[in-house]
């Protein structure tokens, strides 16, 4: 299958500077993402199974966490390695499901199936705030008071949905669910099942600095905002989506009907991409989301009251449906993982 996805040519550009009246005053410019750290499947140092996503210390030092091996890697800014921690495992320091990492100034939190972990920037353990049972997200994000975020499947009921849980793996909220058997109809309560979701509705979802949380579903430009209790809409647009290329639809049928002979594997074939596919919190304030849509492709840089800001399309050899994007300082940064190894690129934030 061609992963390579040609994105928003120069003739959407010009339609979306149509679109918009000279008094918006819409920047539109590209981002150069390059190449900054790049797996070697030769040395343990240097290799991974399956990198999920990466967090950035003040002096720029990287940290990439393996989500099969449950482990910690540490590099300097020239990306030579200096120290792996955590692993598989029950002692201090270890992890049962590790499912993402986030620095908050000097301390380093580990989000795992069964606690918060915090460690020091050289990797040393602090200490854990357990939960009482085992929670399992897709791709959660964590806050600096150990709150998170997170997708979750629930067999017993059937459903997918955007759960937001204190740093006790309680849930405060579930801002959204719907059920899977929209697109999985074989399904059945109680059977085990791997699901592959390729372009299935998904949510996205950022932390803001004041620990407000802005979410979205990926097939709509609908961006919500939850704090204290109650989840706000802060703006809608309507954008028509786009077909994906035949041959791969075609390709993805015919995968789909050889695992039909596997009854726990169930694959959705899509027709189109979903609308949004990342949604990133600026430290100003701004809510970036990339969008892929008929009239608009890249990244849309809104307000909070939903002004459309800037747009920004990305010149990537990479498909941008199926890399984790991350904003760290004034950087984005784009997880590009492939079969046991992963490739890291970054684009500076214009000003």
């Amino acid at each position: 299958m061609n992963s390579r996805i040609v994105f928003t040519s120069t003739i959407l550009l010009l339609m979306l500077f149509s679109a918009c009246s000279q008094s918006d005053q819409l920047i539109m410019g590209e981002l150069d993402p390059t190449l900054i750290f790049e797996s070697r499947g030769d040395d343990p140092n240097y290799s991974f199974t399956a990198a999920r996503n990466i967090a950035l210390d003040a002096r720029k030092n990287l940290f990439i966490f393996d989500y099969m091996d449950n482990t910690i890697k540490k590099y300097d800014p020239q990306g030579a390695h200096i120290v792996t921690f955590g692993g598989q495992g029950e002692a201090d320091g270890q992890f049962s499901h590790l499912m993402e990492i986030r620095i908050f100034k000097d301390k380093l939190l580990a989000l795992d199936s069964v606690g918060v972990l915090t460690f020091t920037l050289d990797g040393e353990f602090v200490d854990k705030t357990p939960f009482p049972e085992e929670v399992v997200c897709e791709f959660p994000q964590v806050f600096q008071d150990g709150s998170w975020a997170g997708e979750k499947y629930t067999d017993s009921d059937l459903t997918k949905s955007l759960t937001l849980r204190d740093s006790h793996g309680a849930e405060l909220a579930r801002l959204a669910e719907y059920d899977l058997r929209q697109y999985y109809p074989r399904l059945k309560p109680g059977e085990d099942f791997f699901l592959q979701d390729y372009q299935a509705r998904f949510y996205l979802y950022s932390f803001r600095s004041d620990g407000s949380l802005i979410w979205a579903a990926s097939d709509a430009c609908t961006v919500h905002a939850f704090k204290d209790g109650t989840s706000t809409l802060l703006f809608s647009h309507n954008y028509a989506t786009v077909p994906i290329p035949a041959d791969q639809v075609a390709e993805m049928k015919k995968d789909a009907e050889r695992i039909k002979a596997n009854p726990m594997l169930h694959m959705y074939v899509p027709e189109s991409y979903q609308i949004v596919q990342h949604l990133l919190a600026a430290p100003n304030g701004d809510i970036w989301l990339y969008a892929i849509s008929a009239g608009k492709t890249g990244f849309l840089v809104y307000s909070t009251e939903g002004k459309l800001k800037k747009f920004y399309r990305v010149n990537a050899d990479f498909d941008m449906t199926r890399v984790k994007v991350q904003m760290l300082g004034k950087t984005l940064f784009y997880v590009v993982p492939g079969r046991s190894s992963v490739k890291i690129y970054s684009s500076p934030i214009p000003n």
